[in-house]
């Protein structure tokens, strides 16, 4: 970020302050993560790069709904989903894209987790059905792992800890099979809530534990409370 600031390379500063942003995002660092979205949308705009402009509102979208702004939240999604979706079409016709554009494929994700929150349940359903239909269809093992986790956050939100449960198993399966540490973290905390919530109270709160503890060690801290819920 330095030394795209001494560089005055606006591209080198923007990926720069995206990956300072989700720093400061999942350890729960307010100020600075507004600032580094904010960032983001100054440089985008400075840039004229669409794909700066789609991290930017992925920033901004994510930042208003851990904020708990699910109104805005949605506003600026459903933005950042329309940009994202037409460079998914664009890949269904063979035309060529830009892979940075990837690194975005949790926009509709969140869109359709703040949709739930902002009281639009059904809508925000068939979206993120949608996007774990795509990420299962990219062959990219990661984004399936996001949008697994993303699902399987709904219907624990909507408290259907039988529905969530094949979700939350392949995910675990995905995770333990790929490394995937993170991801697999909160998959066996919320594997744990499952059990729990079946009567399995033992081997639930164990893996609740495993998994909280996991995804600390990662050093985030968004949303421990909700990841302990």
């Amino acid at each position: 970020h330095e030394l795209g600031r001494i560089l005055d390379d606006p591209t080198r500063l923007h990926w720069a302050a995206n990956g300072l942003w989700f720093f400061h995002l999942v350890r729960g660092d307010t100020i600075p993560t507004h600032e580094r979205a904010q960032e983001q949308v100054d440089l985008a705009r400075r840039t004229g790069d669409p794909v700066h402009e789609l991290s930017s509102l992925h920033a901004l979208g994510c930042t208003a709904f851990f904020a708990g702004d699910f109104s805005r939240a949605c506003d600026v999604l459903a933005r950042a989903t329309e940009l994202y979706t037409g460079y998914v079409q664009a890949v269904a016709r063979g035309d060529w894209v830009d892979p940075r554009v990837f690194v975005q494929s949790s926009v509709p994700l969140y869109w359709g987790w703040a949709l739930l929150h902002a009281g639009h349940p059904e809508r925000g359903r068939t979206i993120l059905l949608e996007a774990l239909d795509v990420a299962r269809g990219s062959g990219d093992a990661f984004r399936l792992a996001e949008a697994l986790n993303h699902v399987f956050a709904y219907w624990h939100d909507v408290d259907e800890p039988e529905t969530a449960r094949p979700y939350v198993e392949e995910c675990v399966a995905l995770c333990r099979a790929r490394g995937f540490d993170f991801w697999g973290t909160i998959a066996l905390s919320a594997l744990g809530w499952v059990q729990v919530r079946s009567g399995f109270v033992d081997e639930g709160l164990a893996n609740l534990r495993r998994g909280l503890a996991g995804y600390l060690a990662t050093g985030a801290r968004t949303p421990h409370a909700y990841r302990a819920s």
